[in-house]
């Protein structure tokens, strides 16, 4: 899977980074969210549970995607802009719980 940044916007006032990429991926499945996420995580060096993939569209037949990706800085702010669409991921628990000790 090759992933290549189309855009790079900071949106300020929602605490985020909102990211257009073009995936390529011929000859093989379409990646799930989760390994467009762990790819786009490592190419960007942020942190997993502050990720949220938003859309993956593909045209019928064709090996490559357009994905639109948000980065946010931190967990509260994402918590309130995704609301009840967002499912907290085990790390993201495991360091709020951390840090309540």
């Amino acid at each position: 899977m090759e992933m290549q940044i189309l855009k790079e916007t900071d949106s300020p006032l929602l605490d985020r980074k909102e990211v257009k990429l073009k995936v390529n991926f011929f000859n093989t499945t379409t990646p799930s969210n989760s390994a467009l996420e762990s790819e786009l995580v490592r190419k960007l060096k942020a942190d997993p549970s502050l990720v949220v993939i938003k859309k993956v569209q593909q045209k019928f037949g064709s090996g490559e995607a357009e994905v639109t990706a948000y980065v946010y800085k931190n967990l509260d702010k994402m918590k309130f802009v995704e609301g009840k669409k967002y499912k907290p991921k085990a790390a993201a628990e495991k360091k709020e719980a951390a840090k309540g000790e």
